[in-house]
């Protein structure tokens, strides 16, 4: 039997660059629709992206990474070798960034309406 490229069979790598693109939006605490405009893409290529339906360019790959901000290599990094960043840590150095950025914003506002 004969097997179509495509039909019935998981390709690994799409698969890969799929669960790890998901993990590293999660934690950002993008959603589809946000992640595909800071990227300039559509959200329907970003969806299909996701669901192993297609397989991004290389300039694609590249900017995704970037507004990861991580290597594109490490989109196909599997998790249980260990090398993948720590997602919970990325979340909460997101959130501290945040908190941080919020202080700074009030703090200097402060200061230019009590002037």
């Amino acid at each position: 039997m004969v097997m179509l490229m495509g039909t019935n069979k998981k390709d690994p790598v799409k698969d890969l660059l799929a669960t790890n693109l998901k993990k590293y939006r999660y934690a950002l605490g993008l959603s589809q629709e946000k992640f595909a405009e800071k990227l300039g893409m559509g959200h329907s290529m970003l969806a299909a992206i996701e669901t192993m339906d297609k397989f991004p360019s290389s300039k694609s790959l590249y900017r995704i990474s970037q507004a990861l901000n991580i290597e594109v290599y490490e989109l196909f990094i599997p998790e249980e070798t260990g090398y993948i960043k720590e997602l919970s840590e990325i979340g909460s150095l997101r959130d501290q960034i945040k908190q941080d950025l919020e202080e700074v914003i009030d703090t200097r506002f402060n200061d230019f309406i009590l002037k």
